[in-house]
């Protein structure tokens, strides 16, 4: 009877796969970690509040119905001072944000903070500056990527990135994204879950903003050549976007005819990554008389941080 349990147990045990091992020539990881993109190792996925792993499948937690309402957005009062809030990021199990501020003590016009929680239910933390990132240039538009060690952000009209070991430690390795960055005047990159689609927005004045796609085959593969978004964009400014798990939803700003104000959030989607996108829908419960940007949003897609007239809100559902 032991024997038999020992051989159930030794059976039925499969260990669990050992982090920092390089990933595949794809870019594929063992089940419950993503490949690094910077040090090209498969470390661990992010969790969720729920314990779910983040990307490990369709079922997870975190899947809902990206149309489904907001409640009333919440000013973040900790986190928001009396000078300019914006461009805010949320990491994907939603425990540190991101965001540029002019507010005092910036070295370059706009400067990235940082604020942390220990908990999705608790709020967020005083901020303090992400100094490694700060130069006498503006840096802004931050945003995590999926693994949460990769930071990128806006200098000097192009796409930097910068990398960390663990989450909380020091940012190094500083340096303009190639792949992300053209001639043009580029900001606010965003990623999908899975890595496999990003974008930008392509500043041409400052009334005219549009969306821009890429894509690559795998997590270590090239990026594609920028795509306008044409079944989104408009002759007014669209900027900002925040992609879901898979590249199919994509929330952002525009100030388009029927905008409440010069600003609103809209939301489109598509049913995969190959046919182009719905036509946009207002969040009407995001959105005021004032000017509503800039959108960011956990991995599960159920908290929601954004700009409101330089001060940031968050909201959930």
């Amino acid at each position: 009877m032991r024997w038999l349990c020992a051989a159930m147990l030794v059976g039925c045990y499969a260990p669990s796969p050992t982090s920092g091992l390089p990933c595949s020539s794809g870019g594929d990881c063992p089940a419950g970690q993503s490949c690094d993109l910077d040090r090209h190792l498969c470390l661990p996925l992010a969790v969720d509040a729920a314990g779910d792993i983040i990307g490990d499948g369709p079922t997870d937690s975190f899947v809902v119905d990206p149309g489904a309402p907001w409640a009333a957005p919440q000013p973040m009062t900790a986190v928001s001072s009396t000078a300019y809030e914006t461009d805010p990021a949320l990491s994907p199990d939603g425990l540190e944000l991101f965001f540029s501020s002019d507010r005092m003590g910036t070295v370059g016009g706009l400067d990235i903070y940082r604020a942390t929680r220990a908990a999705t239910s608790d709020a967020f933390g005083m901020p303090s500056p992400v100094a490694e990132l700060q130069t006498t240039a503006d840096e802004s538009a931050a945003e995590l990527g999926p693994d949460r060690l990769t930071i990128y952000f806006r200098r000097s009209n192009d796409i930097y990135r910068a990398s960390r070991s663990s989450v909380g430690a020091t940012f190094t390795n500083i340096v303009k994204d190639e792949g992300l960055s053209t001639a043009f005047n580029d900001t606010n990159p965003a990623f999908s879950g899975d890595s496999l689609v990003a974008s930008t927005t392509r500043e041409f004045s400052s009334l005219d903003r549009d969306l821009f796609l890429f894509s690559r085959a795998t997590a270590m593969g090239a990026w594609s050549a920028p795509q306008p978004i044409n079944e989104v964009n408009t002759p007014s400014s669209d900027s900002g976007a925040a992609l879901d798990l898979r590249g199919t939803a994509m929330v952002f700003h525009s100030d388009r005819p029927g905008s409440l104000d010069s600003s609103d959030i809209y939301i489109t989607t598509r049913p995969s990554t190959t046919v182009p996108f719905g036509s946009p829908v207002a969040i009407r419960e995001l959105n005021t008389t004032g000017n509503e940007s800039d959108a960011t949003l956990d991995a599960s897609w159920k908290i929601l941080v954004m700009e409101r007239e330089g001060d940031l809100y968050i909201t959930t559902r």
